[in-house]
């Protein structure tokens, strides 16, 4: 019982990193047609990615057509996720 309970944890944490990766994404997007917003950071995207929100990162960035001439960087990142 208690590992099912540990593996609902880890699951529910990768789902929220994506979830909320893929926000931001949509929230950089929206900004991104407004003049004279301040847009979010390479950092923090990059940030996200790292921090187990690499597929939330590459449906974003197809969903919103955002960043995809980074794509190579990214598609790394995701590769590096499905290895771990």
């Amino acid at each position: 019982m208690e590992i099912n309970n540990k593996l609902i944890g880890v699951v529910t944490f990768f789902l929220a990193m994506n979830l909320l990766t893929f926000f931001v994404m949509l929230s950089d997007k929206l900004k991104s047609r407004k003049n004279n917003a301040e847009r979010i950071s390479e950092g923090t995207l990059f940030f996200l990615a790292t921090t187990f929100g690499s597929l939330g990162m590459y449906a974003g960035m197809f969903a919103f057509r955002h960043k995809t001439q980074i794509c190579l960087a990214f598609s790394l990142f995701t590769r590096g996720f499905l290895y771990q």
